[in-house]
């Protein structure tokens, strides 16, 4: 009985002094037994901005990209977009949500293969919740599908997209990417990119960059591809431009192979479709 109590005086005099005793009588406590443990980071939501003094929401924090891979489908006819775009990108901070920038109806988002949840909030950002809150250094794969009519699509009261007779163009600055693909759209977040559009047969696609191989048949349509495989300058960001028209009607005046646009200087990709 003697023993027994005095067993119980003992348990309840380490209770009292605040530690927890495991394993089995004689065992040598853990690492670190009795002090007490870092708390790991709580995840929290990427900035809508990078405090541009100019444009304080353009650009978003929290991730950096490192590749764009961009595939869009494009009607002359009615301006239709619609595109699927992959982001390569590394969390820079313990995330549970981040931005991008985009304007066009977002169908669905996948970050690293597990659908995420989004959101529209203010003029042009599209805020995603992933499944799992992100880490510091993570790897992100971020696929966004989308479609819209990008001329009907306004940010601030005005669209960036111009569509012309026999096709459409965007080559705007500082505004163009949200309208054909989201981005973090500031110069600070330099990054590689490829294009590919698909588009009726006689419509011509035409961006900045090298193209990787000759147009790829997809009858009665034909996709056709553009890469930047270097960053772009100190002062480039997401600087996008992209066109498209028929061929028919101008292959006399100009060259039909375009291996580099004027805007591969200090931007992104460019985009022109024409006929």
């Amino acid at each position: 009985m003697r023993r027994a109590l005095t067993a119980a005086i003992a348990a309840l005099t380490l209770t009292a002094a605040g530690t927890t005793v495991t394993g089995a009588p004689g065992q040598a406590a853990p690492t670190g037994w009795g002090r007490p443990q870092p708390a790991a980071a709580t995840p929290t939501p990427g900035s809508p901005g990078l405090g541009d003094s100019y444009f304080p929401d353009y650009g978003n924090g929290g991730y950096d990209v490192g590749h764009y891979d961009i595939r869009l489908r494009y009607e002359p006819a009615t301006d239709r977009l619609s595109g699927t775009t992959t982001i390569l990108a590394t969390a820079t901070k313990d995330l549970s949500r981040f931005n991008l920038d985009f304007a066009l109806d977002v169908e669905s988002v996948r970050v690293n293969g597990w659908v995420a949840g989004f959101a529209r909030a203010g003029d042009h950002e599209l805020v995603i919740t992933p499944a799992r809150p992100l880490t510091k250094g993570q790897q992100l794969t971020v696929v966004v599908r989308y479609a819209g009519v990008p001329s009907q699509t306004t940010v601030y009261g005005y669209t960036a997209w111009t569509r012309t007779a026999d096709g459409a163009l965007a080559v705007n600055e500082p505004e163009s990417a949200w309208w054909w693909y989201p981005s973090n759209d500031h110069p600070k977040d330099k990054a590689t990119w490829d294009v590919s559009v698909s588009v009726p047969t006689g419509v011509e696609v035409i961006s900045n960059g090298v193209q990787p191989r000759d147009p790829l048949p997809e009858p009665p349509r034909g996709r056709q591809p553009h890469r930047r495989s270097r960053p772009r300058g100190r002062r480039s960001g997401p600087r996008t431009t992209c066109s498209a028209a028929d061929i028919r009607r101008r292959a006399a005046r100009r060259p039909r192979t375009v291996r580099r646009a004027a805007g591969d200087v200090k931007k992104g990709p460019l985009l022109y479709l024409r006929r």
